[in-house]
């Protein structure tokens, strides 16, 4: 059947043609719209990726949590996942432990055709970056423990009022060809990551704390990533005293010997074995 308008002429073709050409541009939008949304998809995983883990230690440390309590390290499993970092030959593969078991975050190629330092100190910065914001930058009193729970069930007498805490945000392994040394991440921090090195939120005692809390406990700011010795490394938060209002926070980078070192417990603190 043909149509035709009010002069008696025929608008088949071209009622045809508008709704092809419709049905095209819908189409391209639809396109575009998928490309866009899952671009700022993958821009949002990478930058607020551990949105959900912020929200609960914001969730948990605001309000009153005794009764949930032993429940936060379970959550932080399910919240807080802890990621791998892995110096390859010809990239940075980057893992995250997500029920049980190690799955794919993304993949950084290097820009040359060798690993460099700048690279490295970039990444490693990134990753503390990470960490220190997604417990709240110092500004959350993260991981206090409830007054009334220190009071009912004893705990100074299983951990100390004063004791060190750490949960580990990221390991950093190196899997390259030949042995290598990377140097400078103490000055790369100071200059990109300054709400790090000159905090002072987080610091009860202290206008700053990261250098000192260094000093105190022989944590290595100036580290050389010598893959000849070592070939991983931890980015840690940690944080000191159990009672609420006078913890002291920070996030470093460790060997192992000295994460074995200054980590006494683990976070959230755990009073039984």
């Amino acid at each position: 059947m043909i149509l035709k308008n009010k002069k008696g002429q025929d608008s088949g073709p071209s009622m045809q043609n508008s709704v092809l050409i419709y049905l095209v541009i819908s189409a391209i939008v639809i396109v575009i719209m998928i490309i866009a949304f899952t671009r700022m998809d993958k821009e949002v995983d990478n930058t607020l990726r551990d949105l959900d883990c912020k929200s609960k230690i914001i969730t948990k440390t605001l309000s009153s949590f005794e009764y949930g309590f032993w429940a936060f390290e379970l959550e932080m499993v399910a919240y807080c996942p802890k990621y791998t970092v892995t110096f390859g030959d010809k990239k940075v593969e980057i893992d995250r432990l997500k029920e049980g078991e190690n799955k794919k975050f993304k993949d950084i190629k290097y820009l040359g055709d060798e690993l460099t330092e700048s690279e490295v100190n970039q990444i490693i910065g990134t990753e503390m970056q990470e960490c220190w914001d997604k417990f709240g930058s110092g500004n959350l009193d993260a991981f206090f423990v409830p007054r009334n729970l220190i009071e009912k069930v004893g705990i100074t007498s299983l951990v100390k009022g004063n004791s060190i805490g750490c949960i580990t945000c990221s390991d950093i392994i190196f899997k390259l060809p030949e042995k290598e040394k990377f140097k400078g991440l103490l000055e790369y921090l100071k200059e990109e990551h300054k709400t790090i090195t000159q905090h002072e939120s987080g610091c009860p005692e202290k206008n700053t704390c990261w250098y000192e809390f260094a000093k105190d406990n022989q944590i290595n700011l100036n580290i050389t990533f010598d893959t000849s010795i070592a070939t991983e490394y931890f980015v840690v938060f940690v944080r000191q005293n159990i009672r609420k209002g006078e913890g002291t926070l920070n996030t470093y980078v460790m060997d192992q010997d000295t994460k074995n070192r200054v980590c006494e417990t683990t976070l959230p603190f755990k009073f039984f074995t």
